[in-house]
């Protein structure tokens, strides 16, 4: 397999563009999941329990929680993201700094 420069640098470009759209889609995908689960919960609860509960209290409460896991989440999965970026982006400089063209003089 031969050295490709331009491989590495749109796979570092493809990564960074991840990393960016990363922090949304996690905090977004969160946030339905517990939007569903603590909606479904609490009408379980108030079914089962026979009295009112506060169920938008209830929904808003673990609804946020849980973007702001996602928000963290989003984060910690993006800098992974952002510290392979690098790592390509230092391969392709040893490799500028270490083959450099033959001069005579």
């Amino acid at each position: 397999m031969k050295y490709d420069e331009q491989f590495l640098l749109k796979a570092a470009a493809r990564l960074e563009q991840q990393a960016r759209e990363l922090v949304f889609t996690t905090t977004a995908k969160f946030g339905i999941v517990a939007l569903g689960v603590s909606f479904l919960g609490a009408e379980i609860m108030t079914y089962f329990a026979k009295t009112d509960f506060p169920v938008a209290g209830i929904v808003f409460i673990a609804t946020g929680i849980a973007v702001i896991g996602g928000i963290i989440e989003g984060r910690a999965r993006a800098f992974q993201l952002r510290v392979q970026v690098n790592q390509l982006l230092a391969l392709v400089q040893i490799e500028h700094n270490t083959h450099r063209p033959n001069l005579e003089v």
